[in-house]
């Protein structure tokens, strides 16, 4: 039989009364995750019962879409894509290449649809000289234990096209309100936690809900000046908030100018966190290089930090 059904990674479509088309996908990955049971008879080498003891499926993908990703999520509290929500369920599609060619057209492709689902932001990565990346997890709950969340489709129509238009890099950055020398990454790990609640025997999670928001933030820069800055035992989040921005790319340009609303700030709000230093060093030769964390944490009347797009950088 020749090879016939080759498909590569399309469109991940939030459906609703105003679609979400997520475009700049870097990777996408199912993982139905099968928690699979296997026996043997007493006395006996091979097993010769085997059965699906609860499932957990997970979707994990990356992408450069960080405003409309964001906008859509909450860094806190995700998305809920639910009946009777905003977002009402989510396509996944394939497009099916074209022999000798390169994508077929007309309704020929794959996709899968799911519902209810939770999407959970994952890390936020930026590094100089590189396009900043967002990776996320979709989980997916069965509407009571038994029905699949996912359905599969064959022969069906792509999307409307969308064109690469959004894309960041690394900014500056500031610590209590002082500038960083030689800002070179930065990850944001959200650090939101999944808890998956079953019952009555069955397999299928039917209750999913974020049980801890632990947020991460690591900045590596080159002035090593920063023990100095930080300290051997850390430093308190100042009354002044510590901003780091995402410098928009300028379509068939360089970069958009500071002052244009369309870059993004994460913010550790005032005295709402700490920072250490985990390492510093390098090798002969060689630009030295400092690893410095943030541990945010909630304020009285502020969440654990804010990130915001469309501003400028100031």
């Amino acid at each position: 039989m020749p090879v016939s059904r080759v498909h590569t990674l399309a469109s991940l479509v939030l459906n609703g009364a105003s679609p979400i088309t997520f475009s700049q996908l870097e990777s996408r990955n199912l993982d139905l995750n099968l928690n699979m049971i296997m026996n043997a008879a007493a006395g006996r080498p091979a097993p010769s019962f085997t059965a699906v003891n609860f499932i957990e499926s997970v979707l994990d993908a990356q992408t450069k879409e960080l405003q409309r990703f964001l906008d859509v999520v909450s860094p806190l509290e995700g998305l809920a894509i639910a009946t009777g929500n905003t977002y009402t369920s989510l396509d996944a599609y394939w497009s099916k290449t074209l022999n000798l060619g390169s994508r077929t057209t007309g309704a020929n492709h794959y996709k899968f649809n799911a519902l209810p689902a939770l999407v959970i932001p994952k890390k936020l990565t930026a590094n100089q000289k590189g396009e900043a990346t967002l990776d996320f997890d979709i989980h997916f709950e069965s509407v009571d234990g038994i029905t699949s969340p996912i359905t599969f489709s064959t022969g069906v129509s792509l999307p409307t096209v969308q064109v690469a238009d959004q894309k960041w890099t690394l900014g500056k950055g500031s610590v209590n309100g002082t500038e960083i020398d030689g800002l070179q990454s930065l990850e944001y790990d959200f650090g939101l936690s999944v808890q998956k609640d079953y019952g009555s025997g069955l397999y299928w999670p039917e209750h999913i809900f974020i049980d801890e928001q632990k947020p991460k933030l690591t900045i590596k820069a080159l002035d090593q000046q920063l023990f100095t800055t930080i300290g051997v035992t850390g430093l308190a989040q100042g009354a002044t908030p510590s901003d780091f921005y995402l410098r928009k790319f300028s379509k068939m340009g360089v970069r958009v100018a500071d002052a244009t609303l369309q870059h993004i700030r994460i913010r550790v709000n005032a005295s709402q966190g700490y920072w250490y230093i985990t390492k510093g060093g390098g090798s002969n030769n060689k630009q030295g290089e400092i690893e410095v964390c943030c541990l945010p944490i909630e304020g009285a009347a502020t969440s654990i930090i804010t990130i915001t797009t469309g501003v400028a950088v100031a």
